[in-house]
């Protein structure tokens, strides 16, 4: 027989860490009728800020969290490449590698000043400086081991942007890979360098897996346009919210 999968509500400790709090989100299938039960669960588990993603066609869902005092943080749009063909050869002046640990404290400084549009930074509940924080830790995380790559643009020696990659197995069994965070220092935005690391990106996926994706906020227009003429097609769009206990 085969195992139902259930909804539950489960801890996130990185997030409970960047916070400084119990996160938690709100996992596997589950509808509209249970949604007190899943709220209550939180309760005994002592979560103070309970996060939930529903795809843009879940309506039902959406306006059941949204009664029951939840609030919109995020909306994030989810491409699948389609044919790629790369646009850009090189940049004058710039170098992409695989990453050095002595790049990590130049890294996280691009990322604090680089990513605005995230689901730390819409929730004014979240202070500035750990919203901030967040993805500095993510990628000190993702060049230490956490993600199967990271490639990082260079003037001379100087890190100038970066593109940290993972790969997944799906549900049918296929090598998924996934552009997880890219950034580029502000003075360098406007130079195609995002344009370059995407290609490397897409370079590095070539021979290792079955189809590549990636996610971006809504509002992130200069990604979409990277996106979109890096060959990548708009496949899905979700929601998260979040409801926040004091």
């Amino acid at each position: 027989m085969k195992k139902r999968v259930t909804h539950s509500v489960e801890v996130l400790p990185w997030d409970s860490e960047i916070l400084g709090l119990c996160v938690g989100r709100i996992g596997g299938p589950w509808q509209r009728e249970n949604l007190s039960s899943l709220l209550q669960s939180a309760r005994q588990k002592k979560i103070k800020y309970l996060l939930s993603r529903v795809e843009v066609t879940e309506w039902d869902k959406l306006q059941s969290l949204l009664a029951r005092g939840f609030q919109i943080v995020d909306i994030l749009t989810t491409w699948r490449l389609g044919s790629h063909k790369p646009r850009v050869r090189g940049v004058p002046g710039i170098r992409v590698r695989h990453f050095h640990p002595m790049d990590i404290p130049r890294l996280a400084l691009i990322s604090k000043e680089s990513f605005v549009y995230d689901r730390f930074h819409a929730d004014d509940s979240i202070p500035r400086r750990r919203s901030d924080n967040a993805h500095a830790k993510w990628i000190e995380n993702s060049c230490l081991g956490k993600s199967d790559a990271v490639l990082v643009a260079l003037q001379g020696d100087t890190p100038c942007g970066f593109i940290s990659l993972d790969i997944d197995v799906n549900e049918q069994k296929k090598r998924i890979g996934r552009i997880v965070l890219i950034a580029v220092a502000s003075k360098f935005r406007g130079r195609k360098v995002g344009y370059l690391l995407v290609d490397k990106a897409l370079a590095y996926f070539q021979r290792r897996v079955d189809g590549v994706e990636v996610g971006t906020q809504l509002r992130n227009y200069v990604a979409w346009k990277i996106y979109q003429k890096s060959g990548f097609l708009l496949d899905s769009a979700s929601v998260t919210l979040r409801k926040r206990w004091s």
